[in-house]
């Protein structure tokens, strides 16, 4: 398959303006003054540093900021949406440093990568038959199959844990948009643990992780599965910006059963869900019914 790469190429004043916007946005603004000392190195966790002088009367200490990959990211995407840079939605999207300058590498048509934003694991875990199951327990015989995804839309229960608002909100409208109507939003573990992690506690199905604070998503979904909680096993989707092959092994075997790629639309969203929730796999000619499908599956369990 032909591979089309596009190079959108950040000066350091533009980089800079970019971690403004996002930081104004996130009330969380930096110094008016400019830096000292400008860090960037995408290869790594902590992706930028950023060091202004001391404020006030300039006796305290240098004012340190860091960010991480996806922090980064989201403020090139932002500058891109304020500015009117076109930023193709589907392919896969990676940052990068290109002579001293960042870099936003897309990737469109890479073949065996996500398409349309979305990949899956290929894997068809019995976490999923078992969603599934409990979803469709009461649907009647021969129910149509675009009435069956409404019911399993409508049914399921969404957590969203991310540290971004933008990102938060783009899903839940996205969820919302796709017929789901059970929803929480989390924006740090503390909150996931206050909602989900107690005895008696509610139940969820579908946990989307995007980028946190002080926690990778991977430790963060294997911190969930050891929680005494009603739905330890839910099945995961990882939000990320980067999708090369590398990435998606180490969020695939971080336990996620599917991807998302930011920028992402409704119609990604639906895909990997459905991907995941109404496999092929599962479903077809197989019967009159997804029940009748899963009822074969059983024996996986």
């Amino acid at each position: 398959m032909a591979l089309d790469q596009r190079v959108i190429m950040f000066p350091p004043v533009i980089l800079l303006t970019a971690m403004r916007l996002r930081a104004a946005l996130v009330n969380k603004p930096l110094p008016h003054e400019a830096p000292d000392k400008v860090v960037f190195d995408p290869t790594k966790t902590v992706a930028m540093a950023i060091r202004f002088p001391p404020g006030g009367d300039g006796q305290g200490k240098p004012r340190d900021f860091r960010f991480s990959r996806d922090e980064v990211f989201q403020s090139l995407l932002l500058y891109c949406k304020r500015h009117d840079v076109p930023i193709p939605q589907e392919g896969i999207k990676r940052l990068d440093e290109i002579n001293g300058r960042a870099a936003m590498m897309i990737y469109l048509g890479h073949e065996g990568t996500a398409l349309g934003g979305t990949q899956a694991s290929g894997q068809f875990p019995i976490k999923v038959v078992n969603l599934v199951r409990k979803l469709l327990k009461d649907v009647p015989p021969r129910t149509s199959k675009k009435e069956l995804v409404r019911k399993v839309w409508k049914r399921s229960s969404f957590c969203i844990v991310d540290a971004h608002t933008m990102t938060r909100r783009a899903l839940r409208a996205a969820l919302v948009g796709s017929g789901a109507v059970n929803i929480d939003v989390c924006i740090t573990e503390k909150d996931f643990t206050d909602l989900y992690g107690r005895e008696g506690s509610k139940a969820f199905d579908v946990v989307i992780i995007g980028g946190l604070e002080n926690i990778q998503k991977e430790d963060l979904l294997m911190r969930i599965r050891r929680m005494d909680c009603p739905s330890h096993l839910a099945v995961g989707i990882a939000v990320t910006a980067f999708a090369d092959a590398a990435e998606v092994q180490k969020i695939i075997s971080g336990g996620f059963h599917g991807i998302l790629l930011a920028p992402f639309t409704k119609q990604a969203l639906e895909r990997v869900v459905n991907q995941l929730l109404m496999n092929d796999l599962l479903f077809e000619q197989h019967g009159d019914t997804m029940k009748t499908v899963l009822m074969k599956k059983s024996s996986l369990s």
